[in-house]
Parts: C-alpha cells; sequence; structure tokens
C-alpha cells in the first residue's frame, strides 16, 4: 500500500503532478460511483454520459501518468481533452447550462491553474475559455441543442457535480495546506541548524582569529631579533663586505616578513580584504633584492642570471613596493626551483605613461620545464602545484601563485602566463604605478653601484635625549634588547621589564615620558596592564604604544580601540622607533645629533670595567658564552647586566612555589620565561630542560612535571650559585 501511495504521490514527484494524480484518483472513484448511482436509479444513457466520461479521463490520465511515468504529458492530456472534448460532450449531452457543468467548467479552469505552465498554458486556457463561452451561447440562441435533466435526474447531476467538484478541490487544499505546513517545520528546522552552524562558524572564525594572531605573535618575534639584530649590524660594523651580507639578510628578512603576513592573512586575501600600502620606493634597490632571494638557489644549481630593466623607467616609484617584491620574488623563486639549467631572465619596461602614472609589466622568463596545457588554467589556483607527483619532494605550499594574482589584481593589474613543455615559461604581470621622479634609471648596474655607495654610510640617529625615560615591557628579553639596541646611540633612558605586574607597579611612582608595551604576556596582558597604569600613579596622561608582534588586519584598530595611543609591530623598523620617541618625548628633551668629534652635552653615563670575551669565557665555563652573547647583541656589558639580573631575580623560588602549590597555569607560564631567560646568559642545558618542561605542561602531561621539577630546579640553582660566586653576589 506504501509503494502504491508513493507511486501517486511521492516526494519525488514535484507538488503539481502529485496534486494532478489526487484529482485523476477522486475522478476516477467518483465517476465509478457516479455510473453506480446512475445505473440504481435507472437514469438514460445521455445521463450516464458524465459520469462514464469522467471515468475515462481518469483512466487516460493515470495511466500517463503512472504507468508510463509522463505526469506532464498525462496533465496536458487531460486539460485538452477533458476542456476540449469531454467536458463539450456532457455539456450538450446532460442538460447544458441547467445541470452540475457550469461546475464542472470551473474545474477544468482551475486544474489548467494548477498543472500547466508556460506556452501550453494560456494555448489551452484561452480554448477553453472560448469553447465554454460558446457553448452557452448556443444553449441560449439555440435552446433545442441540449436537453435539460428534469427531476431526480438534475438533483443527481447537479449534487454529484458539487460533491465531486469540492471533494477534488478540498482534497487538494488540504494537501497544499499540508505540505505548507510540512515545509514550514522544515524550514524552521533547517533555520535553527543554520543558526547554530552560524554560531559554531563564528566560533570557528574567532578561534582562526585568535590562531592567526597567536601564530603572528610566534613567528614575528624571531624575526624581530633578527632583523633587530641585523640592523646593528649594518650600524656599528665596519667592514663592507660584512655589511653588503647584512643588507642581503635585511632585504631577505623584509621579503620573508611580507611572505609570512600573507601566508597568516590569507583568509583575508580570500575575503577581498588585503590592503594595497602605496609609498615610495626605488626600483633598482626593489630589483636587488629580489635577486638577492634567489641568487644562492640559482647559484648552486648553475644557473645563470639576468636582468634586463628598461633605462626609461623612472628612479622612483609610488606604489605598493611590499607587494610589488612580493610577487616578482614568487615568480623568481618559481622559475628557479622547476629550471635544472640555462637561465631565469627577469624584464621590467615600460608600456605606456600617463597623467605621471606609468604602465610597468615584468616579465620572469625561464629555460625550465614548462607547465603543460591542461594545467595552465589552474595554475593560478591557491595549493595547486604542476606535477605534484614528480616535484613532490620539492618545497611550496601551491600558495605564492595565487596570492601573487590576487595582489596584482588588487592593485589593478592583469597577470599571465606563456608556456611550452620543456622549453621553459614566461610569467608576466601589468600594473600602473606613479611615477615620483622625472628621471629616469638609466643603465641598472649603474645605478645599483650608486645604491651601494648609499649603504655604505654610517647609520647615524637622528636626535639624542639623554633625559628622556621611556620604559620598555616585553617577557621576551632578546625583544628588550632589541630595543635597548635601536635606541643605544640616542642615549634615550631605558627601563626594561619583562612583566606586566612589575610594569604596573614601576608606573605608580615613576614618571616617563613614553611606555612601550607587549601585548601577549604570561599572567597580565599588555592590555590589562594599559588599564591599570592609565587609572592611577604617575602615568596616567603618559603616551603607551603598544608593541606587537600580533600585525594581523584590524589589530590596530583594536589596540587603539582598548586606550593605546599609539601601534608598532614587530619587527621594529629602526626609523619607526625613533618617529615614535620624536613624536611623544617633549621637544625639550630632544637635542640635534652630534658629529663624533663633538661632546654629547646632558647626562653622562659613568664608564665601568667590563671583562673581555675570554675573561667571561674563563669565569664562566659553565655556560655557552658565546650564544648568551649573540642574545646580548654582543654587547659584554649587557651580558654581564643579564648575569646579574638573573642571578637576582628570584625566579627560581617563584618557580618552585607554583609547583609546590599545584598552579600549573602559573607553572607553565614561569617555565615558559625560563626558557628565555637561560637561552639569554647561555645556560645550554637549563634552556633544554625547560623547554621539555613547559612543552609537557602544555600537552597537559603533569606526571613529566612530577618525575622532572627537581632535576630543572637543581640545574637553575646550580647555575646562579655558580654564577653569583663569580660575581660575589648574593643569591
Amino acid at each position: 500500500m506504501k509503494k502504491l501511495i508513493k507511486m501517486f504521490v511521492g516526494e519525488h514527484l514535484e507538488i503539481k503532478y502529485r496534486l494532478l494524480n489526487f484529482m485523476l484518483i477522486v475522478c476516477f472513484l467518483g465517476g465509478a460511483i457516479g455510473t453506480v448511482v446512475s445505473l440504481i436509479e435507472g437514469i438514460e444513457l445521455p445521463g450516464l454520459l458524465a459520469a462514464y466520461s469522467l471515468e475515462l479521463l481518469a483512466v487516460i490520465g493515470i495511466y500517463m501518468s503512472i504507468v508510463k511515468n509522463k505526469p506532464k504529458t498525462a496533465a496536458v492530456l487531460t486539460a485538452t481533452l477533458g476542456n476540449f472534448l469531454f467536458f463539450p460532450l456532457m455539456y450538450i449531452s446532460s442538460g447544458g447550462i441547467m445541470s452540475g457543468m457550469p461546475l464542472w467548467f470551473v474545474m477544468g479552469l482551475l486544474f489548467i491553474y494548477l498543472v500547466l505552465e508556460g506556452v501550453v498554458f494560456y494555448v489551452v486556457l484561452t480554448i477553453s475559455c472560448l469553447i465554454i463561452v460558446g457553448l452557452v451561447l448556443l444553449d441560449y440562441y439555440m435552446p433545442g441543442l441540449t436537453n435539460p435533466l428534469t427531476g431526480s435526474a438534475f438533483f443527481f447531476d447537479v449534487v454529484f457535480a458539487v460533491l465531486m467538484v469540492s471533494l477534488i478541490f478540498g482534497i487538494i487544499f488540504k494537501y497544499q495546506a499540508y505540505t505548507y505546513e510540512k515545509n514550514r517545520k522544515e524550514i524552521l528546522h533547517k533555520d535553527k541548524e543554520l543558526s547554530e552552524m552560524n554560531a559554531k562558524l563564528i566560533q570557528a572564525g574567532n578561534a582562526k582569529d585568535e590562531f592567526l594572531a597567536r601564530m603572528s605573535h610566534e613567528i614575528r618575534t624571531p624575526i624581530n631579533a633578527i632583523m633587530g639584530m641585523d640592523e646593528m649590524i649594518v650600524r656599528e660594523c665596519d667592514d663592507q663586505l660584512i655589511k653588503d651580507y647584512a643588507e642581503s639578510i635585511k632585504g631577505a628578512g623584509r621579503t620573508l616578513l611580507a611572505l609570512i603576513n600573507d601566508v597568516l592573512d590569507f583568509s583575508k586575501i580570500e575575503s577581498g580584504k588585503l590592503e594595497i600600502l602605496p609609498e615610495k620606493y626605488e626600483l633598482a634597490s626593489l630589483v636587488s633584492d629580489c635577486y638577492s632571494m634567489v641568487s644562492t638557489a640559482a647559484t648552486e644549481k648553475g644557473l645563470m642570471l639576468k636582468a634586463n630593466i628598461d633605462p626609461t623607467l623612472p628612479v622612483l616609484l609610488w606604489g605598493d613596493e611590499m607587494r610589488i617584491r612580493q610577487v616578482i620574488c614568487n615568480l623568481l623563486t618559481n622559475a628557479v626551483k622547476y629550471t635544472e639549467r640555462g637561465f631565469v631572465e627577469l624584464a621590467v619596461e615600460k608600456k605606456d605613461t600617463k597623467d605621471e602614472k606609468v604602465l610597468i609589466k615584468v616579465s620572469v622568463k625561464d629555460s625550465g620545464v614548462g607547465i603543460p596545457p591542461a594545467e595552465r588554467e589552474t595554475i593560478f589556483t591557491a595549493f595547486n602545484r604542476i606535477d605534484e607527483m614528480k616535484y613532490k619532494n620539492m618545497e611550496g605550499t601551491g600558495l605564492g601563485l595565487a596570492i601573487s594574482k590576487s595582489l596584482v589584481e588588487l592593485m589593478g593589474g592583469t597577470i599571465d602566463v606563456k608556456s611550452e613543455p620543456d622549453f621553459g615559461s614566461i610569467f608576466s604581470f601589468e600594473v600602473w604605478q606613479g611615477a615620483e621622479s622625472g628621471d629616469e634609471i638609466g643603465d641598472y648596474n649603474d645605478r645599483l653601484n650608486k645604491l651601494g655607495e648609499g649603504r655604505s654610510v654610517p647609520y647615524k640617529p637622528s636626535f639624542t635625549a639623554p633625559d628622556a625615560k621611556i620604559m620598555v615591557v616585553d617577557d621576551v628579553p632578546i625583544n628588550l634588547d632589541v630595543v635597548r639596541g635601536l635606541l643605544k646611540k640616542t642615549q634615550v633612558q631605558l627601563d626594561c621589564v619583562v612583566s606586566a605586574e612589575k610594569a604596573v607597579k614601576i608606573a605608580e611612582n615613576i614618571r616617563f615620558d613614553m611606555i612601550l608595551m607587549d601585548h601577549m604576556m604570561p599572567g597580565m596582558d599588555g592590555i590589562e596592564a594599559l588599564h591599570l597604569i592609565k587609572e592611577n600613579g604617575e602615568n596616567v596622561n603618559t603616551p603607551i604604544v603598544v608593541m606587537t608582534a600580533n600585525a594581523v588586519a584590524g589589530m590596530r584598530e583594536q589596540y587603539l580601540k582598548e586606550g593605546f595611543d599609539d601601534y608598532i609591530s614587530k619587527p621594529i623598523k629602526p626609523e619607526e622607533m625613533e618617529n615614535l620617541v620624536l613624536k611623544y618625548v617633549s621637544r625639550d628633551k630632544l637635542s640635534e645629533t652630534k658629529t663624533e668629534k663633538e661632546k654629547v652635552t646632558g647626562k653622562q653615563i659613568p664608564v665601568r670595567k667590563i671583562d673581555s670575551v675570554e675573561e667571561l669565557k674563563e669565569k664562566f665555563d659553565f655556560l655557552d658564552i658565546p650564544t648568551g652573547l649573540l642574545y646580548c647583541m654582543n654587547d659584554e656589558e649587557m651580558y654581564t647586566d643579564m648575569l646579574e639580573s638573573f642571578v637576582k631575580k628570584g625566579f627560581c623560588d617563584e618557580l618552585d612555589n607554583a609547583f609546590k602549590e599545584g598552579d600549573w597555569d602559573e607553572y607553565e607560564r614561569k617555565t615558559h620565561a625560563l626558557k628565555g631567560l637561560a637561552m639569554t646568559i647561555g645556560a645550554i642545558r637549563l634552556n633544554h630542560l625547560a623547554v621539555d618542561m613547559n612543552n609537557a605542561l602544555k600537552n597537559k602531561d603533569r606526571d613529566y612535571a612530577l618525575k622532572n621539577h627537581e632535576e630543572l630546579v637543581k640545574e637553575y640553582r646550580d647555575v646562579t650559585a655558580q654564577i653569583a660566586k663569580e660575581k660575589n653576589l648574593e643569591v
């Protein structure tokens, strides 16, 4: 029975065809009942025509719809036969206007509205209306044409028509109401599911944002150290070859930073929220940096690197240098990666000029493997790589070209590829850039040499401020060292603090000209510290600048909304740091930079005798002095200060107390901090023990902590005791 019902009104049928089958079934049953009653009542043959016609029409419709499985054909056939043939015959033979036929005509027209559509609907409806009007007019002007029903025959015909038409449309309306209610409940259920899914997506989105923020912090922090130390080399080293190496590191670091930013912000690219930040840049320098990125890899493979730079290009351009650099580096890296022998050539040419703008075309040509035609259409798709099975061991995620395409299009340009398998490829893109200079670049190599000469100029701070006091708060000691190094020659008085809690206490009693505050720190974070410092104490009105590696989209606005006065992202650019000091420190505490021969006025820092590296190695042979010095910018004075700080901290007791009290969250934070502290002084074994302990705590492996805590504390106390002994310090 269920199978039969499913055949007639199953979910696989459109609702209009389910209604059609309902009508056909009712017509068939009604016709059968009408035939039986007519025979019992002894109604003459013309009177039976209505019942016979109705039953025959239903049989034809059911056969086409159910047996032949052609409901659309059944709908058209039933509508045309009923309205064009059976109903007119029934009208003439069964009493004309003085019968139940007007109701059948109404049903016929409504049937057309329910099951027909398109041109067929309009044609059948028009013809049916004309037939009905024609029959009524014939009946009026030629009364003898129809045989009016009288007596019980008239009564039966009218009652039969009323009941049948009412039953058919009653069932239709009931079924429609049932279907609509069912659909309404399903929609409400799906709406609830969608709401729950949306809530989960929002939660997942928040989790992703938090993950990106943390990843940005974790990855950018070491880059900050690399670029900060590299800046120190550029400033303080006199060896030109080493300075050239350092400049190459600087260019590579900038590009690496851009790559990391785009990978971390890939969701921003997909959502179209990636920002284009134009600035003035020098094309020769940009090309040089890009070539430095791939020169080592190209040399190792024996490839020839070529450059063909249009001499008529302007010296200075206006555009997003970092994005241009990233696209070129992506194309060059791919070219070197997929080229085993031959060459890689970078060409930059001027295609057009308009309204102080220049259309530049950048092409990267190689003699590599080429790209099969079938893969050219998807080469710019995210995570797609050519012949992935063949090059499965080759590094890369397949994001480079997809990001490059997005960046070029965001800058209003186009990107293209031409390639032949085994004959190499040419990737090219065109973008409009502002022409910032009327001077032409001329010979590229000459221009590059001039840039090299500019690099050899020793660093000189733009100001000195020996009376200015700045507090720097960061839980990573090396980040404090970077800030100390960047501001070293400005003579600013720095108070470096490794926790937000201590910063808040210090800020209650000491007035600073500016406070640099990290965000993500164990225990109290930078935002909590900001609010506490701004509430009371000596620094209610002191400018507080967030100094963070959390540089994903929208963070600057969030930090400013929290109450920070400004924002500086890690890795910190020297000029940005100096600009912050110039912006927020009172003018009366700033003075112009003096030359080497002039004495610096202001507060003089007393000179004290510092152990040499050899003396440090002899005294502290239990420490890795080179590693410690590396984290202290090879500054013996700074390293000595770090040793004294390490002994005086009392950090070991805090660590031990957190363990004994079972405060696992605090214990995890302490071991996290100990990792950096130990490495800063070169206590390698202590660092390894702290790293293992911290990793175990992150994985909730408290059994490991219970087994290894004593070893960690013993190593800590041994190192502290030996340093204190050599330095004549109290532990």
